[in-house]
């Protein structure tokens, strides 16, 4: 299963948002298999703090620590959550 799992996670958002909804269906599907897709629910992939960075720098441009966004790396605690189509950092904004 757990291989099942980690490709539906691969797979993209799409497929682990019908996962997701899917392990909610026991009326469609066997329990056993609703069980096993719920671990998708709160055990999503973390996408490397390299990932995140560059997608900071094209959203708020390359000196955005500079301009007052501080962003805490994943090995400071700052990583929240995940889930299937983002990932929640703590951080601060200074104006």
């Amino acid at each position: 299963w757990s291989y099942t799992l980690h490709t539906l996670q691969n797979l993209g958002p799409a497929f682990t948002k019908f996962a997701q909804w899917a392990a909610t269906r026991r009326d469609i599907f066997p329990l056993h298999i609703c069980e096993r897709l719920s671990l998708l629910h709160d055990n999503a992939h973390v996408h490397s703090w390299s990932y995140t960075e560059q997608m900071l720098q094209e959203a708020f441009g390359m000196e955005y620590e500079m301009n007052g966004l501080k962003v805490e790396k994943e090995e400071e605690g700052g990583v929240i959550g995940s889930g299937s189509a983002a990932q929640v950092y703590r951080g601060t904004l200074t104006l």
